[in-house]
Formats: C-alpha cells, structure tokens, sequence
C-alpha cells in the first residue's frame, strides 16, 4: 500500500504525519510535533531567531529519519500564512515558480518563462540563465507583496541545475528560505 507523509512548518511548531492508504482511506501510521518557536523572532526584529532555526532543522532531521523508516513514497511540504511555499515546477521548455498560501489555496505571487515581462530579456525558457531570472524574479514580487521567508518546494524534483539555479537567485534575490 502506498505511503504518504506530510510536513507543517509553522511559526510555532512542525508537525509530521505519516499515513497509508488502505481501501481508499488513508490510515495514520506515524504523528510527531515539536514546538520550535520558528516565528518567535520575526516581530521582534524582522528576523527568524537562528537558534529556532537550528533547533527546527534537528527536528526535520529526525522527521526525515521517521520517513525514510517508514519507506514513504512522497512527502508533501505545507505553507502556512507565516510562511508560505515557493512550488517550483519545470517542463522540457519553460521553467515556473509561485508562491503558494496553502491553508486558504490562493497564490499569492508567480513568476515564469512565459510571462510576457520576463520572456523578452531572455533566450528561452529551459535553461539555468531563464532560471536564475525567474528566482530573481519570484523574490522581487514576494518582497513587494510583504513576503520575505518561505518554505521551499522542489516539487519532486532534483536539486540541482534549473531547480538549483533558481532557489539560488530567489536567496540572492532577498529571499530567507
């Protein structure tokens, strides 16, 4: 039976469920939850507190030891208003990113090789130069809506060239992920 996981950064806490699908309906195998205390910084100074970030890490180490266990086949990565998700996706032509507020569904901001602004200053849509554009293009939008840390989502991809070049540009840009 297949077996899905999901992971919740918040500003408070990070939880995981790990769960199987059994007759349509999927049953919960695995639950954990830490209170990290992520945002804790944010409105004092603009900043996440770089302890709160250490200690979330350990605890997504230890969540991605409890996956691997229970030889999970997707985990999906969950924004919340705090701190929503920068999703990435590529096709053989053209390279998108958004982010996503997952709690009410809206995009808030998005960035791709096909916008009309952005097309014009490059070569194509399916290389690591278009990708660099576009990471820097996605951070610009975010920081002029008001958004300055988010969750990252490869979308299943692997990390490295566009997806890499990308999530590279969007953090040179200004953006905390």
């Amino acid at each position: 039976m297949p077996v899905f996981a999901a992971v919740d950064i918040g500003s408070n806490s990070v939880r995981l469920s790990i769960a199987e699908l059994r007759r349509g309906h999927l049953v919960a195998l695995h639950q954990d939850r830490e209170v990290t205390r992520l945002g804790e910084g944010v409105f004092r100074d603009g900043d996440l507190d770089p302890q709160s970030m250490a200690q979330t890490l350990k605890v997504m180490r230890r969540f991605h030891r409890a996956v691997q266990s229970y030889a999970v086949e997707r985990t999906r990565v969950v924004g919340t208003p705090e701190r929503p998700r920068l999703a990435v996706y590529r096709s053989n032509g053209h390279i998108y990113a958004q982010i996503i507020e997952d709690v009410s569904g809206k995009t808030l901001v998005s960035a791709s090789s096909i916008d009309k602004e952005t097309r014009k200053d490059m070569k194509g849509g399916n290389n690591v130069a278009a990708a660099k554009m576009i990471g820097k293009k996605i951070a610009e939008r975010a920081k002029a809506a008001g958004i300055e840390t988010v969750v990252f989502d490869r979308g299943g991809y692997m990390y490295h060239g566009r997806v890499e070049a990308l999530a590279a540009a969007a953090r040179e840009a200004g953006l905390k992920f």
